[in-house]
């Protein structure tokens, strides 16, 4: 009959993860106030030195800037390889990497795309190869 007694909710997504996707999706669509003011609330309360400097940067910094605290605040949270490839980076595999140590992987490495299953391939007639 399972856990009958949880009575807590389940935490879906952060409220920093808010701040970035607001901030990110303003930047893209050069609506730089807003999301200035979408960075500068979350910063605010993270790191008062840059938060003192977004109102004066450009949307190339913002866009640096939203890159850096999506890695900082969604470290281990499974949203390295979209922000990855969001923001066409590469990344270096540090020394504590059993596998590829040292390599550098680019956001348009093959190894970081997913196949579709053979299976879907064979039963969807809607989908080509």
């Amino acid at each position: 009959m399972g856990d009958r007694t949880w009575t807590n909710d389940i935490v879906y997504m952060r409220v920093e993860e808010m701040y970035l996707i607001n901030a990110e999706a303003n930047t893209r669509a050069n609506h730089l106030t807003e999301a200035r003011a979408s960075l500068k609330a979350l910063l605010d309360q993270r790191d008062e030195e840059t938060a003192s400097k977004v109102n004066d940067m450009n949307a190339d910094q913002l866009l640096e800037n939203i890159y850096y605290n999506w890695r900082v605040e969604m470290w281990a949270e499974g949203r390295g390889l979209l922000t990855l490839k969001r923001f066409h980076k590469s990344m270096v595999r540090g020394e504590n990497n059993y596998a590829l140590t040292g390599e550098t992987i680019s956001f348009e490495d093959s190894r970081l795309i997913f196949e579709i299953p053979e299976r879907e391939i064979t039963n969807n007639p809607n989908l080509q190869k």
